[in-house]
C-alpha cells in the first residue's frame, strides 16, 4: 500500500517499479518514458474518473516480473497523476482467468 492505493513492486526493463493495482479501470496504463519499446497508434479513448477522455498516447506492449513470474501485457501510454510507473486494470487479470 502505498498513501492508501494498493500498489506491488516489479521489474519493468531492469528497474524495479511501483504498479497500482486498480480493479476499478478497465484499461491499464502505463507512464509515458517507462519502455523503450515502440508507441503504436491506437483508437481507443478511455474516460477517466471525472469522465474526461484520457490523453492517451499510444499502445505499449511491454514485459515486466512479479513475485519471479513473467507477463507480457499490452498498456495504453498516459500520463499518471500517481508515482508509479503504470496501472493494471481489469483487462489484464481477465486474461489471466480466461
Amino acid at each position: 500500500m502505498e498513501q492508501g492505493t494498493p500498489t506491488v513492486r516489479i521489474e519493468l526493463e531492469g528497474m524495479q517499479r511501483n504498479l497500482i493495482v486498480h480493479t476499478g479501470s478497465n484499461v491499464s496504463i502505463l507512464q509515458p518514458g517507462m519502455s523503450r519499446r515502440d508507441i503504436l497508434g491506437t483508437t481507443t479513448r478511455p474516460y477517466g474518473m471525472t469522465g474526461e477522455v484520457l490523453d492517451i498516447m499510444g499502445l505499449q506492449s511491454v514485459t515486466f516480473s512479479l513475485n519471479g513470474h513473467e507477463f507480457t501485457h499490452a498498456f495504453l501510454v498516459c500520463s499518471l497523476p500517481a508515482d508509479a510507473a503504470c496501472l493494471l486494470g481489469t483487462d489484464f487479470f481477465k486474461r489471466l482467468v480466461t
